[in-house]
């Protein structure tokens, strides 16, 4: 009778334990899934300004992305088209101005009358407000435009690095992979990725050439399939998809274990609270793991005490 219940104690014990185990490895998304704040948080703000990168940082994201253009003067600006006239009341290709003429454009009126008043940020701006505060993703926007934007990026991006020239919490991409290998060449302990779309992508074969010279890669949402998950973590890339724009993608990206979402709205899903159901999972896991491991001693003495009886017998 006391060897049974033992023996049901311990199978109850191994059950629950793999329930939680369970629990989450399968229905919970990894803790270490980066959240990405696209253009900053772009869905509530004006994408790549000041205003949509400290939104980022108050919704706790883990990166925000930004997109590289250079003005005629060189200067290293924070804006996604080459042109301003989409997200200013300005117009012109940037490339064709200057960055005090630039800075004289409203950056953020388009999107809501609040936000009047936002300039395109430089570089050094974003670098100095926000390195050690979030990581940072830096888009190199069709840099056939700019020519030596590799190596000015890489001398901006200098006084940010540590000791052995590393800095995690800043990487670099881009659709064009010769800019984004000249970049590597200037700034070797950076993290590099390849930004690819159905347009741009040749199937999951063309990975294993990514590998050799990058560590990440952000494909569109539409790229993303199992095999193409699995091709990533065998050949040891990380997998950014963007842009998600809805709570139902958000969680699928999850539950197949990307590395990152890059969203519009980083405030999808709460951290905290994520954070605190792993915790007290393993809290769980922990107090259950002493008393299974107490029931297996006593059940060990018991047949040990029975076979000494047995033997006097």
């Amino acid at each position: 009778m006391r060897i049974t219940l033992y023996f049901i104690i311990m199978v109850m014990t191994a059950f629950f334990l793999y329930m939680q185990f369970a629990n989450i490895v399968f229905q919970n998304p990894s803790p270490f899934t980066k959240v990405i704040a696209h253009r900053g948080a772009s869905g509530f703000a004006p994408e790549n300004t000041l205003a949509a990168f400290d939104l980022a940082v108050e919704m706790k994201a883990d990166y925000i992305e930004l997109d590289l253009q250079m003005s005629k003067d060189g200067e290293l600006i924070v804006i996604h088209d080459p042109s301003v006239e989409r997200t200013t009341n300005g117009s012109g290709l940037i490339q064709d101005l200057t960055y005090e003429e630039i800075l004289q454009f409203d950056a953020g009126s388009w999107f809501h009358q609040q936000f009047s008043g936002e300039k395109v940020p430089t570089l050094k701006e974003v670098l100095d407000r926000y390195v050690g505060e979030i990581g940072l993703l830096i888009e190199l926007k069709e840099p056939y435009r700019y020519p030596g934007i590799e190596q000015k990026l890489a001398m901006e991006l200098t006084p940010y690095l540590d000791q052995k020239g590393e800095n995690s919490s800043i990487v670099v991409q881009s659709f064009d992979i010769e800019s984004v290998q000249l970049f590597h060449e200037y700034a070797p302990t950076i993290p590099i990725g390849i930004v690819i779309s159905k347009d741009n992508f040749q199937g999951v074969e063309q990975l294993s050439d990514f590998a050799i010279f990058a560590d990440f890669i952000s494909p569109s949402k539409g790229v993303i399939s199992n095999r193409f998950i699995q091709t990533t973590e065998m050949l040891e890339l990380e997998t950014y998809p963007w842009t998600i724009k809805n709570q139902e993608m958000y969680k699928w990206l999850y539950n197949i274990d990307v590395n990152g979402i890059i969203t519009d709205y980083p405030n999808y899903e709460n951290k905290s609270e994520r954070y605190m159901n792993y915790i007290s999972t393993a809290l769980i896991i922990c107090l259950t793991i002493p008393f299974a491991t107490v029931s297996l001693m006593e059940m060990v003495v018991y047949l040990w005490n029975r076979r000494g009886w047995r033997k006097k017998r």
